[in-house]
């Protein structure tokens, strides 16, 4: 992956972590990997453990809006990772969903989906 891809996927992140806490969010860990996949942000609301993966997209008139990105593929390796992890802690799943934050540098806005699946 080319150094400012990294560097585009960092500020995305950052924005989005941003974002989640002013909408009363705790994060817990970012870019959590593992041998399947990776989850971009594991953060807790209202109880829940929220898996989050983070899409940005600076053309969405050329591109489209970026949770379009977030495919059936990618939604099940979520799922997979987010198992692994809530293992890991010896939780159960009861409480957990999955999100997407959308970062849209050029409007300067995020957006939240909530309960992506």
């Amino acid at each position: 992956m080319g150094d400012s891809k990294v560097r585009k996927g960092k500020f995305g992140e950052e924005i989005a972590r941003q974002f989640l806490l002013s909408l009363g969010y705790e994060i817990i860990t970012s870019n959590f990997r593992t041998r399947i996949g990776e989850i971009d942000i594991i953060a807790k609301d209202k109880g829940d453990f929220v898996f989050v993966e983070v899409k940005m997209r600076e053309d969405v008139d050329k591109w489209g809006l970026p949770a379009e990105a977030v495919t059936s593929k990618k939604r099940e390796k979520m799922k997979e990772v987010a198992l692994l992890y809530l293992q890991k802690q010896g939780v159960g799943e009861a409480g957990m969903r999955f999100e997407v934050v959308e970062v849209l540098p050029k409007l300067r806005k995020a957006r939240l989906i909530r309960d992506l699946f």
